[in-house]
């Protein structure tokens, strides 16, 4: 090894020890990911499987990187990592498929929306670091506004109607982590409450007077206030239309939420049998590639939208729960860094990337067992998908980073 492997070997060995217990739990998810993608994919697809080991290598260098970059350069080039990905974002549809949600490169499919939200996470980040919540002035209350909105947007156009809802999840989640007054923080989510209003005239005037009273409390600004109004004008007007936008497949799937039964064999058919393949493993499960339900083709999407399912038909009650046990501590572990972190920047960031693993993880299962809707949500380190497998590395790595970095104040 040369001098310069050396260097990057001691490097990268000062980061990681710091908490084995973090690089324990990531390294059992991944190990839990390459068995479920295998048994997924065996044996008709097993060229899925080789490329998910193939993804898990081109995201270690990525990995090192995150770990041993210096958070001082994260928080400075913020903006321009958002500013990127919102060209990524915009450039799906130019150059992207007939859906706009992935760029071809090569024989890989490239999804910038994934990417999007280390761009959002990053930057909404430093905006909360540098505020000040007792004066609430343009910057405060319209910069994470007009951050969240324009990727969430975006992705809407795609459409990808599940990861603008992790968008949402993200930015509320990191506003809810600032000690913002109850007050501002319902009026920083008025866009959203106005988007369900908006389906109503009732709704929709007794949503805006309930505005108009926590402007005028809130003591906000007049010329800031006239903009949250036109922003939550603008947005309860376009929201109706949404779902005209939608795609009829996105429309069929609330529908089979709200009552799957309603057409077994069509819409409602990935929930039903998504249900009756947990069920049918039982206590213990059938075995490792033992699961009958799978192997002929019940599972629908099984290495990537259901592949919790493959692992409860084969590992039954026993392998669920402790794959669930995992993710607990591993988000739980995720809070413990963010929490011992002394810089403002470093602690945001850490809760963003909790709520990107918490959401995923939450959505994912509850699709698997039919109490979400089913929007497309990848379960971290194991559903096959080589941009969230990407992201999800990018953000351990940052993880580990915040954690060696955190009596630096950033």
């Amino acid at each position: 090894m040369g001098p310069g492997g050396r260097i990057f070997y001691y490097s990268l060995k000062e980061k990681i020890k710091f908490d084995y217990i973090l690089l324990s739990e990531f390294i059992f998810l991944v190990l839990v990911g390459i068995i479920a993608q295998f048994s997924a994919n065996y044996p008709n697809a097993i060229g899925i499987f080789y490329k998910h080991l193939l993804w898990i290598a081109v995201s270690l260098p990525f990995f090192f990187f995150a770990i041993l970059i210096s958070m001082k350069s994260v928080f400075n080039y913020s903006l321009i990592v958002y500013v990127f990905s919102i060209i990524l974002l915009i450039s799906v549809f130019f150059f992207g498929s007939s859906i706009h949600r992935w760029i071809y490169i090569g024989g890989f499919q490239f999804q910038p929306s994934e990417f999007g939200k280390i761009g959002l996470i990053i930057l909404i980040s430093r905006f909360f670091s540098d505020m000040k919540f007792r004066k609430m002035g343009s910057k405060e209350v319209l910069a994470p506004i007009v951050v969240s909105l324009l990727p969430i947007a975006l992705v809407l156009l795609e459409p990808d109607f599940g990861t603008s809802i992790l968008y949402i999840i993200i930015a509320l989640g990191l506003l809810w982590a600032t000690p913002i007054s109850g007050l501002h923080f319902l009026i920083f989510i008025s866009p959203i409450l106005g988007m369900f209003a908006s389906f109503h005239i009732i709704s929709w005037v007794i949503f805006f007077l309930l505005l108009l009273l926590a402007l005028y409390f809130s003591r906000i600004k007049f010329k800031d206030s006239l903009i949250i109004v036109f922003i939550n004008f603008f947005v309860g007007a376009f929201t109706p239309l949404i779902w005209n936008f939608l795609q009829p497949y996105q429309k069929a799937r609330v529908f089979a939420f709200l009552n799957p039964y309603r057409d077994p064999t069509g819409v409602g058919w990935h929930i039903i049998q998504s249900k009756i393949t947990i069920g049918s493993g039982g206590f213990i499960g059938k075995g490792f590639l033992h699961g009958s339900l799978k192997s002929l083709g019940f599972i629908p999407m099984k290495n990537t939208d259901f592949i919790f399912s493959v692992i409860a038909e084969e590992f039954g009650f026993v392998g669920s729960l402790l794959l669930i046990i995992g993710y607990i501590l591993f988000l739980y572990r995720i809070l413990y860094i963010s929490n011992r972190a002394r810089g403002k920047f470093l602690r945001y960031l850490g809760y963003g990337i909790f709520f990107y693993f918490f959401s995923q993880f939450t959505i994912n299962i509850g699709m698997a067992m039919g109490i979400l809707p089913v929007v497309g949500i990848p379960l971290p380190f194991l559903t096959y998908g080589g941009s969230s497998l990407l992201v999800s590395f990018i953000f351990v790595g940052l993880l580990f980073n915040i954690n060696i970095s955190n009596y630096e104040y950033i």
